[in-house]
């Protein structure tokens, strides 16, 4: 919380911004040490099995999957939502008057294309 906070207030230049920040990061490294810490001391002293180390290396595996299965998410609903939903009807990038086309070809104008009906 101090970490976000300090970012928070320096970003908006006010007063206590920078000590909050480095206050939440010197309390997240402090973690971090002591977590890793603790964790290489369990391995060293033979607390973890083969039992432990597969169900690390489980963890870490679908954790990567669902980081894959997010950005492919992610990029999918980018590329439907941008040209897929979104026809650009020919008619709606040409002038009404003359019929040429406006500098506004090839850009969404909010106008969905209708498919022309088999004949």
């Amino acid at each position: 919380m101090c970490l976000a906070l300090g970012a928070t207030l320096l970003i908006h230049d006010l007063a206590g911004g920078g000590w909050l920040l480095a206050a939440g990061a010197a309390a997240l490294a402090a973690m971090l040490v002591g977590w890793f810490g603790k964790v290489i001391q369990e391995s060293e002293g033979g607390l973890h099995d083969a039992q432990v180390d597969l169900s690390f290396r489980w963890g870490m595996g679908w954790f990567i999957f669902s980081e894959v299965m997010f950005f492919a998410a992610f990029f999918g609903a980018l590329f439907y939502g941008r040209m897929i939903s979104v026809r650009i009807s020919p008619a709606a990038s040409r002038c009404g008057c003359c019929g040429r086309a406006t500098a506004a070809a090839g850009r969404p104008s909010g106008r969905v294309s209708q498919r022309p009906s088999p004949r």
